[in-house]
């Protein structure tokens, strides 16, 4: 089955709903102006054919972004948490690689991105300055160099007191 026969099919049931259409609530006008009839199938075919092809033009418009992420003996790393972030806008889209370290990030527009990889117990690594153009689906591999597991931040200081009687600070 072709394109041009399925649209002359659907165009034929169009215009056949339509006139049983127009025959039921229009008939007294489609009687006194014949173009009435054509108009009204004409309208429901356009109608019909603009709304099945939209999807399809606004889906080339969309980049994706994929890859796998290994440590250094070429193992891939499950779980790893990839940020994918516009450079103009700042949108962040977030995902995580499956069980073989694989992800795939998609519906992106089309732009500059930084690509971030980052897992517990390794470095993280970005990659700058990736172009994506129209319909184009772009490999971002990533390598993850082994790093410190946990790391310890102290901070030494103190609130200042707050005397409760009136709004003065205490000593």
């Amino acid at each position: 089955m072709n394109y041009q026969s399925t649209t002359t099919r659907v165009s034929m049931s169009l215009r056949a709903i339509g006139c049983e259409l127009i025959r039921r609530v229009g008939a007294p006008q489609a009687e006194r102006n014949p173009r009435f009839r054509f108009s009204c199938c004409g309208y429901a075919i356009f109608l019909v054919l603009s709304l099945v092809a939209a999807p399809c033009a606004w889906g080339q418009q969309q980049a994706t972004l994929s890859g796998v992420v290994r440590d250094p003996s070429s193992a891939n790393i499950p779980g790893t948490t990839i940020r994918v972030t516009n450079v103009n806008t700042q949108v962040t889209v977030e995902t995580e690689t499956n069980s073989t370290g694989y992800y795939v990030v998609s519906n992106l527009i089309p732009a500059v991105y930084t690509v971030t990889a980052q897992k517990g117990g390794f470095k993280t690594a970005t990659r700058a300055d990736i172009t994506l153009q129209v319909a184009q689906s772009a490999t971002v591999d990533f390598q993850l160099e082994l790093g410190q597991t946990s790391q310890e931040v102290s901070v030494h200081g103190s609130a200042p007191l707050v005397e409760r009687s009136d709004a003065t600070v205490g000593k």
